[in-house]
């Protein structure tokens, strides 16, 4: 499922492309048999750091440089 990882910058050179892995690789029936094992703990955070910074939620909730060394 590393293919997450790839979402956030196909979402900015290849829109298109990045709609097909979400709709496809990254649909809801391909990501259900992942999400029900207790051994793909690796693969999971691929995807929720990929799919999270895809949909904004990392830079919305990251400190700004110039605050973190105040």
């Amino acid at each position: 499922m590393f293919y997450a990882a790839v979402l956030p910058s196909l979402e900015d050179y290849s829109p298109a492309s990045a709609v097909a892995l979400r709709n496809g690789l990254l649909g809801t029936n391909n990501l259900l048999p992942i999400l029900r094992k207790n051994d793909r703990y690796y693969d999971l955070n691929w995807i929720w750091f990929g799919l999270a910074l895809a949909d904004g939620l990392i830079p919305e909730r990251t400190p700004a440089l110039a605050e973190i060394l105040r």
